[in-house]
């Protein structure tokens, strides 16, 4: 329901609640009027500034270069390869870079995507997760990543 349909919907409410009380329409005519104002004020909120870590970085993803580093993650650290999980990653990275991303994976519950400033993006997990094994993955990972970074640019 957009801004201006729950605007509209509580307005008519408010008609029908308040239409009948001593006050007649003279008290409608100003809570409506004092409620759009308030509805409106809330839907301008946002606008004009990003929305927290959602802010436009420079050098942001395309849907391709997304997808081809979901791609790696699931073929190097064994992300979850269904639609869902692709999909949201792919709207989440492309045209917006997430901060990090949690996809765990064969890293444990750890296992994070990092957008940090650093390019390119690297992979990670939690210290006391980390192994042997999870440290080969970990920089097969990175290397990949490295390559799908230079090949962007």
């Amino acid at each position: 329901m957009s801004t201006f349909d729950t605007i509209l919907f509580g307005l008519i409410a408010l008609a029908t609640l308040f239409a009948f009380t001593r006050y007649g329409w003279r008290a409608v005519h100003w809570l409506g009027c004092g409620i759009a104002l308030i509805g409106l004020a809330l839907a301008n909120l946002g606008r004009g500034r990003g929305r927290g870590r959602e802010t436009m970085r420079p050098g942001a993803l395309t849907e391709d270069e997304a997808d081809a580093i979901y791609t790696a993650l699931v073929e190097e650290a064994g992300a979850p390869d269904d639609e869902y999980d692709r999909e949201i990653f792919v709207r989440s990275a492309a045209g917006v870079l997430p901060l990090e991303w949690r996809f765990q994976g064969r890293l444990g519950f750890g296992g994070k995507l990092y957008f940090d400033g650093e390019r390119p993006p690297r992979v990670d997990c939690y210290p006391q997760d980390r192994n042997d094994e999870r440290q080969a993955i970990i920089a097969r990972t990175n290397e990949r990543l490295t390559v799908l970074e230079i090949l962007r640019a």
